[in-house]
């Protein structure tokens, strides 16, 4: 779960709102320090609109991801297809009356992710080393373990809106509010550097992960709209920009409830990204099957 807040600054919108997901996967140990699996997560956010009305996102997807060991280094990827449905209720104040438009559409979302690291692991009291064997495949230690390290890494992403068109559900009064808008399409490229760190207390590990965030890809976006009312041409306004520079911070644990039972909660809140507050959690539930 997770909160999104634009800030409302003059010609931003603010349009807050909770999305919800879940995901449930699986995956196989193809090898002692590789493992490979699929996933699916069903989405769903609902978004308020500062001048009345909200717009409903729906997203189901479908990963396959894996990730690999090999001493200290470490490497994960995800690559992800998933299909977005939209209802739209945009609220038009015309004098003392509330015009109200309506529209759905659907879309698609493809989007690609890698991580690589490195861990040190430091037996407290002891000395500083660089493990032989990956970390997960330790033996427990006798007192706690503090493994920590670099990280990198990249999401890209492409998401394309169809068009669509407004209706009032009361054009007995009106419907010279509703609008007809253009496909719109999305492309991010965002990397991370930063570092991260954890610590085996028992059946705890509590961890944390602060990196900083860069989006390569350009964010000069227009979108184009169209009346519906009478013929006229098309205009189009700059999409809303966000700030290319922020850094996000995550904090959360695993516990261990039962051999091969194993559950996770985590904090993540976005720093210095200009326009938008965003933070959120997630908790998880990790079953192994023999």
């Amino acid at each position: 779960m997770s909160l999104a807040i634009n800030s409302g600054q003059t010609g931003f919108p603010n349009d807050p709102g909770t999305p919800l997901g879940v995901t449930a996967g699986i995956d196989y140990a193809i090898a002692s320090n590789m493992i490979v699996g699929a996933a699916f997560s069903y989405g769903k956010t609902d978004q308020s609109f500062s001048l009345g009305g909200d717009f409903k996102q729906t997203d189901i997807a479908g990963s396959l991801y894996g990730a690999y060991v090999a001493g200290p280094y470490w490497g994960r990827a995800i690559g992800t297809y998933g299909g977005l449905t939209y209802d739209v209720n945009r609220i038009v104040p015309i004098g003392i009356t509330q015009q109200s438009n309506t529209g759905n559409t659907s879309g698609h979302n493809v989007s690609f992710a890698a991580e690589i690291g490195y861990d040190f692991t430091l037996p407290l009291g002891g000395v500083l080393t660089a493990p032989a064997m990956p970390v997960k495949a330790l033996a427990p230690a006798p007192g706690p373990l503090l493994t920590f390290g670099p990280v990198a890494g990249i999401v890209l992403q492409h998401i394309k809106v169809n068009g669509y068109t407004e209706t009032d559900p009361f054009a007995a009064i009106g419907g010279f509010t509703a609008l007809s808008f253009a496909d719109q399409t999305r492309n991010s490229a965002v990397t991370e550097l930063g570092y991260q760190a954890s610590m085996s207390l028992g059946r705890w590990t509590p961890f944390t992960k602060l990196v900083w965030n860069h989006e390569l890809a350009s964010t000069d976006r227009s979108v184009t709209a169209s009346l519906t009312t009478i013929v006229a041409p098309s205009y189009w306004m700059p999409a809303v920009v966000l700030g290319k520079d922020w850094g996000t911070a995550t904090i959360g644990t695993t516990v261990t409830f039962a051999p091969g039972i194993t559950g996770y909660g985590t904090l993540t809140s976005q720093i210095g990204q200009q326009n938008v507050v965003t933070y959120g959690g997630q908790l998880g539930l990790n079953v192994a099957l023999r």
